[in-house]
């Protein structure tokens, strides 16, 4: 759903960008792509305990 309402957004601003005269900044616009980065983040976590916030080795009280 947020991916939709990116991709329309990100169409928008390029067209708006276009109008203005301003073609590399639309090109720019339209060649940036929004990422989910939560998956790379959980694969990142050393102990769940640290992601919790809740006292450990990794994160003492």
């Amino acid at each position: 759903m947020l991916r939709l309402r990116w991709d329309k957004a990100r169409e928008m601003v390029c067209e708006k960008a276009i109008e203005q005269g301003d073609p590399v900044l639309a090109a720019k616009i339209g060649g940036f792509q929004f990422r989910d980065i939560k998956p790379k983040t959980a694969s990142e976590i050393v102990d769940i305990h640290y992601s919790y916030g809740t006292p450990s080795k990794y994160n003492p009280a």
